[in-house]
């Protein structure tokens, strides 16, 4: 049995891991998933002084209060970030790094430095709003062919349209330190259906980093971003064989 962490990205929250989590769950495994301030059901707690800092107290203060160790943390997408940050601060209570298509930065790099063609679009679009969030408005239709079942699909856009993705996340810079943490084993897990130009942008490009890292394994699914929404079991799957190779 292993215990999971799970830390979702950008307009998440805990909840994004439902399906994830009661396969994990059926299987024996602990699961965790946190929601990190600002977003989900802790959008309330939002405001401007939101940053990577913030969402990194979020996850260690599980994982201590949980008392939790030797932990499978997983980050998609922008929670990349966020455990990079945690395996700085506590690299004694994890046992293994999981990067599900999310961002896979060295230290002193943030999301805009792994993306700096998305900056401007984030920018603009946090001063057109109250000027610390950036709301989500993809449409229905737009996931149609990404999510198939319609169900699925409606429970993911109620729960992540009009949510406010903290821009002070994405600005500031990552630390990584600690010399435990950089030791600390890793997988990359790549989805490869290119939807919305996120593998042929940003998420291939970590793919690819993570590929020439001698510490990091890297795994494909045939599955687009929304993998843990819209194959669940898939990505379910691919954790515990993370989790046999660390036994």
């Amino acid at each position: 049995m292993s215990s999971f962490v799970l830390v979702h990205g950008a307009w998440g929250g805990g909840w994004y891991w439902r399906d994830v989590a009661r396969r994990l769950q059926s299987a024996g495994h602990d699961v965790v998933t946190p929601t990190l301030t600002g977003l989900g059901e802790r959008s309330h707690l939002g405001g401007p002084d939101i940053d990577l800092d913030t969402h990194v107290r979020d996850i260690v203060q599980a994982l201590e209060y949980e008392d939790l160790r030797d932990v499978l943390l997983v980050g998609h997408s922008l929670g990349g970030m966020v455990v990079t940050g945690v395996s700085n601060e506590v690299p004694h209570r994890l046992g293994h790094l999981v990067f599900l298509d999310a961002d896979l930065p060295r230290h002193g790099q943030s999301r805009f430095d792994l993306q700096p063609e998305a900056r401007e679009w984030w920018e603009e679009r946090a001063r057109e709003g109250d000027g610390w969030r950036v709301t989500l408005d993809l449409p229905d239709e737009a996931l149609a062919d990404i999510i198939s079942d319609p169900g699925v699909r409606a429970w993911y856009v109620a729960r992540s349209h009009g949510q406010g993705q903290p821009i002070g996340v994405l600005r500031q810079a990552v630390r990584l330190t600690n010399d435990a943490a950089k030791a600390l084993p890793r997988t990359f897990i790549a989805c490869t259906i290119d939807a919305f130009g996120m593998r042929s942008g940003l998420y291939g490009r970590m793919a690819r980093v993570a590929a020439s890292d001698g510490n990091t394994r890297l795994v494909e699914v045939p599955a687009s971003h929304f993998a843990p929404v819209s194959h669940p079991n898939l990505i379910a799957n691919a954790l515990m064989e993370v989790a046999r190779g660390t036994a």
